[in-house]
């Protein structure tokens, strides 16, 4: 699915009562229309899911969808399981346990042709090493992303993009040697994380090495500017309007002839609902995990702390010059 939503389709052979579904991530979740979903309202501070979905009666089939709350993105290190009790109607009374395993990078869900990679992007690169065969780093990438990926054979290579940030990741491997190409970095840090892991935990010894450009984030972030610059509008006038929403507004407050409210207010009320849904708070998180892991793998990581907290004030005011200019990353000059 697109988005980040991941599907999960129950089918049981006897009625279903309920489902208890936790996550220790903090996840978005929708349903089918015939059940009823309830989140733990004890849950909005912690970062952990606990949600029950009712059914309704005679339901043998269901569908729940899930993806990573906006709210909490940030880099995934390790694999996210969904825990998801299905409770049967009738006798005996017994939950099954189902066990849905997240991709760490669910947005890359677009299938690309492997020529993408002559597009004029700023690339990093990640090459691994090691004594890992085709089949354990498919079964590891299978972790990472989400869908079917090519069988394995003596030489893969096949390209992914995200659906959010359109940004591109190719991926190439074959027997003891794998080459990831993307212009989103963070994109390089979740596999070398999660890579680093599986085989630290079969005992595969692999060495890593990076061609990370300085200018990665910046040029990046130029590719995006303009769908980024839309979603802000959006998201204000989502704001605009919540706000409006809270007056006492009639008829004759919006009428154009006897209108009470300005002509930019009278626009964001007549907006239609689905008009002002945005992914800005996704790409506000996304574009500072650039940062922080442009920070991590260069190595230039000297007086750049203290500009993390200066982007994300550029970022949520959508202030160009200045997220252009800390996306230089340049040397910052001491009087």
């Amino acid at each position: 699915m697109q988005d980040g939503w991941q599907e999960v389709t129950l089918t049981s052979a006897v009625p279903l009562d309920m489902l208890f579904v936790y996550c220790g991530r903090k996840l978005d979740m929708k349903t089918d229309s015939a059940a009823v979903l309830s989140i733990c309202s004890s849950q909005a501070t912690n970062q952990d899911l606990l949600a029950t979905v009712r059914c309704q009666a005679g339901t043998k089939r269901l569908w729940v969808h899930m993806r990573y709350n906006a709210s909490t993105i940030m880099r995934i290190s390790e694999l996210v399981k969904v825990l998801i009790y299905a409770l049967p109607v009738g006798a005996p009374r017994v939950a099954r346990l189902l066990i849905v395993r997240l991709p760490a990078l669910p947005y890359y869900s677009q299938h690309e042709s492997h020529d993408v990679g002559n597009e004029q992007r700023s690339w990093s690169q990640m090459s691994i090493t090691g004594s890992f065969s085709v089949a354990e780093m498919t079964s590891w990438l299978t972790e990472i992303l989400p869908g079917d990926l090519p069988r394995p054979s003596t030489n893969i290579i096949f390209a992914r993009s995200h659906t959010l940030l359109k940004t591109i990741l190719i991926c190439q491997y074959r027997r003891g040697s794998a080459v990831f190409t993307t212009d989103n970095i963070s994109t390089i840090a979740v596999i070398r994380d999660i890579v680093t892991n599986f085989s630290l935990a079969k005992s595969i010894k692999v060495e890593i090495i990076y061609d990370i450009p300085n200018d990665c984030c910046l040029k990046s972030f130029i590719r995006l500017q303009e769908y980024f610059e839309e979603e802000h509008k959006k998201y204000k006038d989502q704001l605009l309007k919540n706000a409006l929403r809270t007056l006492d507004l009639d008829d004759k407050d919006i009428n154009k002839e006897e209108p009470t409210i300005c002509e930019d207010y009278r626009r964001v009320w007549n907006i239609v609902e689905e008009d002002t849904k945005t992914s800005f708070h996704e790409l506000v998180e996304n574009l500072k995990q650039w940062y922080a892991d442009w920070q991590d793998l260069s190595l230039h990581l000297k007086d750049y702390n203290n500009k993390k907290y200066i982007l994300q004030n550029a970022l949520q005011n959508c202030q160009l010059d200045q997220i252009k200019e800390i996306f230089e990353n340049k040397p910052i000059v001491k009087n």
